[in-house]
């Protein structure tokens, strides 16, 4: 069939799809033969096909990414060719660099370039987007709050493949203009927040959305969670100090620098504890560039078990101003934690 010595290859798996590459050439010989692979290249040594040249020619022109090896060798069957001479053929096309294998990746989102980007992001860290996803999904990543920001970042985290949990703690009603304009508002408007919970089991990773916290309280109630304060106002937004990581200031002390460097947080802090006050609306720009910053936040923990370093400082945006700042909030050298709290290692 060629001239290539046949190479035991890994056979391409299942879930994986098959392309032939668009610049490799075919021609036709004077005697019938078809030619595969560039004659002019001392590293790509042509194939040539003695037998079934024209079915060969068609079968090739399925190899677009769109099929896997059972797809290929069931129509290759209908069309008179043997499964063990079409996966010689593969071997020796594999070998020489003519195909190559597209990853057929399962996905529950509806996002057209959601497989694109696993792929790219498999590609960097050298894993296949399949172990990506797994990943992905074993972490298990809690939405504390509700709220516009709440609900867009528990939809962001579900269309990256993340296990999402979501705790509302809120049984106020939803407005329209809470509602991402990318779901059905009719299915959510006048809808309790209570209603949209969703469990998780023993969350490694928490997002506290809200315009101020309890950061004593939060730190009590994930002891085993690297827990992410997001503070959401409608003219400033934070991202951290993260509480439970390695070298994470303590809750207490937070709370302290907190109340000595910001004049509302006292304020904040009891307006917050108010449940029936309305839920800050934010513009659709700055709520994306808060939801973008806490995904990546989750997606790098889950890629590469490395948590973003918000363990002495925050992140901060105050409209108008587009660019995220960061704020340090590390305690004075001659100060010292006296409080009983122990941390887990991240």
């Amino acid at each position: 069939m060629g001239n290539l010595p046949f190479m035991t290859l890994r056979p391409p798996a299942t879930f994986e799809r098959l392309k032939f590459d668009p610049s490799c050439p075919r021609a036709w010989k004077s005697t019938g033969e078809l030619v595969i692979g560039f004659t002019d290249s001392a590293n790509s040594k042509p194939l040539v096909v003695t037998s079934h040249q024209r079915e060969i020619s068609t079968w090739i022109g399925l190899l677009d990414g769109s099929r896997n090896i059972e797809d290929l060798l069931l129509t290759g069957s209908a069309m008179g060719l043997a499964h063990s001479w079409l996966r010689e053929l593969l071997d020796e096309l594999i070998n020489a660099g003519h195909v190559y294998s597209v990853e057929n990746v399962p996905l529950s989102g509806n996002s057209p370039h959601l497989a694109t980007n696993l792929r790219c992001d498999a590609r960097l860290i050298g894993i296949s987007a399949h172990k990506l996803i797994t990943k992905r999904q074993n972490l298990r990543v809690l939405v504390e709050g509700s709220g516009q920001a709440a609900f867009g970042l528990v939809n962001a985290l579900g269309e990256v493949q993340m296990n999402v949990g979501w705790r509302p703690l809120n049984s106020q009603r939803i407005r329209a203009e809470e509602i991402p304009r990318d779901l059905p508002a009719k299915d959510f408007i006048n809808q309790k927040w209570s209603q949209c919970a969703k469990a998780v089991i023993s969350p490694r990773l928490v997002f506290a959305m809200n315009e101020s916290h309890d950061l004593v309280e939060l730190e009590n109630s994930y002891p085993n969670a690297i827990v992410v304060p997001v503070t959401v106002h409608s003219r400033r937004m934070a991202i951290g100090p993260i509480l439970g990581a390695v070298n994470s200031v303590c809750a207490s002390c937070l709370h302290d620098l907190r109340k000595q460097n910001d004049s509302d947080w006292a304020l904040l802090t009891v307006q917050a504890l108010h449940q029936k006050r309305a839920l800050p609306i934010l513009s659709e720009r700055w709520l994306l560039s808060l939801l973008s910053l806490c995904v990546n936040i989750a997606v790098e923990f889950a890629d590469t078990d490395q948590v973003l370093d918000l363990t002495s400082s925050s992140l901060e945006l105050a409209p108008p101003n587009p660019v995220w700042q960061s704020r340090n909030w590390a305690l004075n050298k001659s100060g010292a934690c006296e409080h009983s709290n122990s941390f887990q290692n991240a």
